[in-house]
């Protein structure tokens, strides 16, 4: 715990975005120094053994044949791939990138994700979309200060959040039953965005 000089407050998925990203993306410079393909690095990685290995790598595998994933660039294009685990729902993201006017632009997100016995597919669906959607907005537009001690911006007028026009044009949802049993789904689709 750490006390700050400034008040703090919930925020959706906790640890599980900032855990994310420097685990994934130390992954791909494992995969990048040693010459390995990222989704087979991931996928050695995994043990069956592990409690949700198996329906980790469904997941991961399912996710990337769907996207077509490759990691060379292709008219400009790039993609990244993500996998993470929250509440026991695995879940992986395929992101279609470029930069256009020195921005980020996402193309396409394809997700699979297996949160067990999906009860309502449909809202499953649209909190994985959802989920997409917020977890952009975080990575690439959301942002506070700190100005004389003071937290900025304090109203949503000037806070800037992922708009429509900014969402990819395009998510593709695979949905995984690998048991029988519901899990989560509101926060474990946040992780690999």
């Amino acid at each position: 715990h750490v006390n700050l000089p400034f008040a703090t407050s919930f925020w959706r998925s906790l640890g599980l975005l900032a855990n994310a990203f420097a685990i994934e993306s130390f992954i791909d410079e494992i995969a990048l120094k040693t010459g390995r393909d990222p989704v087979q690095l991931r996928l050695d990685g995994i043990k069956d053994d592990n409690p949700y290995g198996v329906r980790a790598k469904n997941v991961l595998k399912a996710c990337a044949e769907k996207a077509g994933y490759t990691d060379s660039v292709k008219d400009g294009r790039a993609m990244g791939i993500a996998l993470t685990i929250d509440g026991g729902s695995p879940c992986a993201h395929v992101a279609e990138v470029s930069i256009e006017d020195k921005q980020i632009k996402i193309h396409k997100v394809t997700a699979a994700f297996d949160c067990g016995l999906a009860v309502n597919p449909d809202q499953v669906r649209a909190q994985v979309e959802g989920c997409i959607c917020m977890g952009i907005s975080a990575a690439l537009y959301e942002e506070m200060d700190l100005r004389k001690n003071k937290l900025y911006p304090i109203n949503y007028g000037s806070y800037r959040m992922v708009l429509i026009k900014n969402t990819p044009k395009e998510i593709d949802v695979v949905l995984i039953e690998g048991t029988d049993k519901p899990g989560p789904v509101g926060e474990p689709p946040m992780g690999p965005i």
